[in-house]
């Protein structure tokens, strides 16, 4: 299936200088992971990479809030992020934005040469720190899956509907778990599995809610410990080159402000 974003969905500020400023595009999420499933109460999750305009780096102007646009559609999520918030997600093991830079190309919607440039340059941001994010990340998602007091606000009715047949939401389970999947291979291979080929299965009948909850908690702290003795034996670097990273991203800002001829 071919996807294609609407950016005409955006606020008029954005429609026609979205698409110039992009470097990348695709799709995200659930059906990168090959874990949505019909009725699985999952979005079409759009990501973009964007170089704005010579002036936004050395002028006043500012893209969005912190470099982050993020507009929810109907069923379509667009998340929009400027090139150098991106790198420094990168840089801090993020695993949204790692997700992205390893995306398979069947989910890539466009990309232009200096992402080619990024992309076979990506192992710069392998490093025994992605461990901190991972099972941060997947420490939240360990919480939101039985707290509904606290976390239950971004539940639509659907999921709501779930949480309150299984005592539990399955989709946070389903993201722990993948998260955890992912940690232990990355410290192992400095390489991340998008697309779960081998487990997929296994997490969407945990999306579904078929497995009861303290049969997902056993496993998933069973996980926790064995991506903690991963990250103890895992022979990555203990960080990124941050040196190597800061020479790309200059390198890429200068190519893409020569092509568009502002410099």
């Amino acid at each position: 299936m071919k996807y294609k974003i609407n950016y005409n969905l955006l606020h008029e500020d954005y429609r026609k200088t979205i698409p110039k400023w992009e470097i990348f595009s695709g799709v995200r999420g659930s059906i990168s992971h090959g874990t949505n499933f019909k009725d699985g109460n999952d979005d079409i999750d759009f990501i973009s990479i964007i170089v704005p305009d010579i002036d936004y780096y050395f002028g006043l102007k500012t893209f969005s809030s912190r470099g982050t646009l993020d507009r929810k559609i109907e069923e379509n999520d667009i998340l929009i992020y400027e090139f150098l918030k991106f790198i420094t997600l990168l840089s801090k093991g993020n695993p949204s934005a790692l997700n992205i830079l390893w995306l398979p190309d069947k989910f890539i919607i466009n990309k232009n040469s200096v992402w080619e440039i990024l992309s076979e340059n990506k192992k710069i941001f392998s490093g025994k720190h992605v461990y901190y994010a991972f099972a941060g990340y997947a420490n939240s998602q360990f919480k939101r899956m039985e707290q509904f007091k606290e976390f239950g606000g971004y539940m639509g009715d659907k999921r709501r509907k779930l949480f309150n047949q299984f005592g539990y939401d399955p989709k946070n389970a389903s993201h722990l778990l993948r998260l955890l999947y992912q940690a232990d291979e990355f410290l192992a291979t400095g390489n991340l599995r998008v697309y779960r080929d081998k487990d997929k299965d296994f997490l969407i009948s945990v999306k579904k809610g078929e497995l009861p909850l303290e049969e997902i908690k056993k496993y998933a702290n069973f996980m926790f410990n064995t991506v903690s003795l991963k990250y103890e034996i895992s022979k990555l670097p203990d960080k990124p080159d941050y040196e190597e990273i800061d020479k790309l991203t200059t390198y890429i800002l200068k190519e893409t402000f020569k092509s568009r001829k502002e410099i």
